[in-house]
């Protein structure tokens, strides 16, 4: 009891995950989608992939290898439950839940980041790059959730890639200009972590940017819609966040220990209902396409709405004397945040 599985036990799991997923897939229109016809190429060596590219969708088996490279993808990366979960937590289909995935890898370049923290083997200790992986999963799950939540009718891989991964390239390379006090310091504090056991820079800025990069789809979603600068928003963004506790509203709720699925889907649903609120005050405060620094739309809305700022503050002050938290208390705090948005 309590011992986990055994390395053959875990072997026998995925075989049998890969397998059904595999036979989803082949029976889906996935396959069919021009945009994974490169999975279909990276299945070759790089030699026949230069001079027989044009062929490939004529091979027999284009379909079979297509399904089996996303099949592979999906469990090796991400686990052997994650397509069974992701589906009863969302309610999608296997085919939009492939999509979300390659929309996801493809916009964040997970296949880069994946490939650097590889090379790393021998050169830091294999636990840094277990959780390295670990922290990038999370980020591909959060976005697959989010992508088949909030745009499951529109998963075309190709124009949500290009709909997305410009803003969040952007905001990835800007990220500690735009990140309030308490965030900024956790960032520096996690890439000198990386750099302290050998993890070269450019890598532990990108490990870094990790977990605030789990809001760029909110961000650039606002950006676009509000025709302004993913770099406006992000300001924004992030220092409601700081200004009203968000992030450690958050953390709180991370922290909530679950037993079995329905406290899990609870858990999940308390934290993306303060992501969407987060992005909903962040959308209202750019109303019109309103300029100015970010910290001064910020003030001068904090200014108009002092009673209830001021309410939600003494409560998580509260809060934080309390100690230990449970889910009806979070959601009385997520509930005074959904109150503030409403005015």
């Amino acid at each position: 009891m309590g011992r986990g599985l055994t390395r053959p036990e875990l072997a026998v799991l995925l075989s049998y995950s890969k397998i059904s997923l595999y036979s989803a897939l082949v029976a889906s229109d996935v396959p069919e989608d021009p945009y994974l016809a490169n999975e279909l190429a990276r299945y070759f060596p790089e030699p026949l992939q230069k001079r027989y590219r044009d062929i490939m969708p004529r091979h027999p088996l284009a379909r079979e290898i297509i399904a089996a490279q996303v099949t592979n993808s999906l469990v090796n990366r991400m686990g052997p439950t994650f397509v069974r979960r992701t589906a009863e937590e969302t309610g999608a289909q296997v085919r939009e839940l492939a999509r979300a995935y390659a929309i996801a890898i493809l916009a964040f370049e997970m296949r880069s980041l994946w490939t650097a923290v590889e090379q790393l083997d021998n050169s830091v200790n294999a636990n840094a790059q277990y959780s390295m992986m670990q922290q990038s999963a999370r980020l591909v799950r959060h976005v697959t959730s989010w992508l088949l939540i909030a745009r499951r009718d529109t998963l075309d891989i190709a124009a949500a890639v290009d709909y997305y991964a410009p803003g969040i390239a952007k905001l990835a390379k800007q990220l500690p200009k735009l990140l309030g006090t308490e965030a900024l310091k956790r960032h520096n504090e996690t890439m000198e972590l990386y750099t302290d056991i050998g993890v070269p820079e450019k890598l532990a800025q990108r490990l870094a940017a990790l977990g605030p990069l789990y809001s760029s789809l909110d961000i650039v979603t606002v950006a676009r819609e509000r025709k302004v600068d993913e770099a406006q928003v992000g300001g924004v963004y992030f220092r409601l966040g700081d200004e009203l506790s968000i992030a450690w509203l958050r953390d709180q709720i991370e922290r909530l220990p679950v037993q079995g699925r329905w406290q899990a889907m609870a858990r999940n649903s308390l934290r993306e209902n303060l992501y969407r609120l987060q992005r909903d005050l962040s959308a209202r405060l750019l109303e019109g396409g309103a300029s100015g620094a970010p910290a001064t739309l910020v003030r001068d809305w904090l200014a108009a709405n002092a009673p209830a700022v001021t309410r939600l503050r003494e409560t998580l002050d509260e809060m934080r004397t309390t100690g230990a938290l449970d889910f009806a208390t979070l959601a009385v705090a997520v509930q005074e945040i959904r109150q503030i948005s409403r005015q």
